[in-house]
């Protein structure tokens, strides 16, 4: 690269390792994020990391702070804890490892959509196993979110369950599926909620983890109704409903007058209807303020606060084509790489809560949410290019 002459002042950001140096001007901002030397411009390119640093002269005011840097753009390898992070992998052992849990120990429909995504087995296995989860009302159940056992048919179930034909290609049976899926949801739905209840009052009867009881979640009305919202529309030229136009301007109306923007599952509902309203940017444009809202409530990014009833940043990220990647991007490598240390000495991923009653049966849902999660785990790491495969 030959001689690399660093200007009168310029201060390299703490935990970057300098490799390129490119003077681009001078940069006026009024943000308090600016209180730092450096901050990351775009996401990773060739292994290396775009970041502004440069010579400062802060001014303090009463509402903000001007920081005016003589900048240069200088490309940088991230260090944590000297390790670079950005491409280190999960190792081929380890892999192995979640590899046999998913093969031994998941539930038979995880253990088809792992087969089907890692080693390009029939996408048709993985729908059979999913229907065997399936009431002739269309709906799911019987455990298929394995923190509510009762066999009736749920809107956490179903939604589950359509968010897992999401992950299959498009074939008739899989349509089938669909349709009956959310001719459920058409008969169940309840004009004096203007939606439907996430678990039906028969759940009581069953075993459960302890927030699951009847009426939960009445407050937030996001959850399930904005994800229900949202794959009628992803369906509509599968199954037509006359109530969607209206539900989805009431959900957009709950959003922006009446929701608290503090529980998390909300969250993900709401995320998932701002993809489903790609097509109509003047609803989507409308509520964006407001979600960037939710997403700071919600999303914390600095592990040592997240505390109680919070996500973390892979929660809403699966990729680097997710919608919000850019906002969390300086910090995904770290949360990978605490991803790959979360896995336990038996290859899975385990849940990090517990029932607080029916003790006998949370070591069977315990089981099932392992190869759940172990699967999310694995694709995200796959998704980010951090498998060794």
């Amino acid at each position: 690269m030959g001689i690399l002459f660093i200007p009168q002042g310029l201060v390299v950001p703490q935990g970057y390792a300098l490799k390129a140096l490119e003077p681009i001007g001078h940069l006026l901002a009024i943000d308090s994020t600016l209180s730092l030397i450096g901050f990351t411009l775009f996401p990773e390119v060739g292994g290396l990391l775009p970041v502004i640093c440069g010579v400062k002269l802060r001014f303090d005011c009463p509402f903000f702070t001007i920081t005016y840097i003589h900048s240069y753009a200088i490309m940088c390898l991230p260090q944590y804890k000297g390790v670079n992070t950005m491409t280190k992998k999960m190792d081929i052992s380890s892999f192995k490892l979640a590899q046999h849990f998913m093969k031994n120990h998941a539930r038979p429909l995880e253990r088809a959509l792992y087969e089907y995504e890692f080693e390009a087995t029939n996408y048709k296995k993985a729908l059979q196993e999913l229907i065997a989860f399936q009431n002739p009302d269309g709906g799911f159940g019987h455990g298929l979110e394995p923190d509510l056992r009762c066999n009736e048919s749920s809107a956490l179930a179903t939604t589950y369950a359509l968010g897992i034909l999401g992950e299959l290609p498009a074939f008739e049976e899989k349509k089938n599926v669909v349709c009956q899926a959310l001719d459920y949801f058409i008969t169940s739905y309840q004009d004096d909620h203007t939606g439907w209840d996430i678990i039906p009052v028969e759940a009581e009867r069953s075993p459960r983890a302890i927030w699951w009881q009847y009426g939960v979640f009445s407050d937030n009305w996001g959850n399930p109704n904005a994800d229900i919202v949202g794959f009628f529309i992803q369906y509509r030229d599968l199954v037509t409903y006359e109530k969607l136009d209206m539900l989805i301007d009431y959900a957009i109306q709950h959003l922006l007058e009446t929701c608290d923007l503090a529980e998390m599952h909300e969250l993900f509902c709401y995320l998932r209807l701002y993809e489903q309203l790609k097509l109509n940017t003047k609803k989507r444009t409308k509520i964006e303020d407001r979600l960037q809202r939710f997403i700071n409530n919600c999303v914390i990014a600095d592990p040592a606060k997240r505390e109680g009833y919070v996500a973390g940043p892979l929660q809403i990220i699966d990729s680097p084509k997710s919608t919000h990647y850019r906002k969390f991007a300086n910090i995904l490598p770290m949360e990978l790489d605490h991803l790959i240390g979360q896995q336990a000495t038996d290859g899975a991923w385990a849940p990090n809560w517990e029932w607080h009653q029916y003790e006998n049966d949370w070591p069977i849902a315990e089981k099932e949410w392992k190869g759940i999660l172990t699967l999310q785990a694995l694709r995200i790491l796959r998704n980010f290019k951090y498998l060794p495969i």
